[in-house]
């Protein structure tokens, strides 16, 4: 029998996608809302580091939320 942790990581989906789809590592990525936030998430991280963003982006995201409510 098979745990998790005896498998190896891969990666499940439209191997011609460049968005994030299921994997074996988190299955739950494959949802709309997930894939979306992932998206997002790369998007911000990307930026932060090419203009060096200095700042928390967890921080950032909280403070944002806040002044959205």
């Amino acid at each position: 029998m098979s745990t998790k942790s005896d498998r190896v990581y891969s990666k499940g989906g439209n191997k011609h996608s460049q968005q994030a789809e299921p994997s074996s590592a988190n299955r739950g990525a494959g949802t709309i809302q997930m894939r979306i936030l992932i998206e997002l998430q790369v998007i911000s991280m990307l930026l932060a580091n090419a203009y060096e963003v200095k700042q928390n982006l967890a921080k950032l995201r909280q403070d944002v939320a806040d002044s959205i409510t």
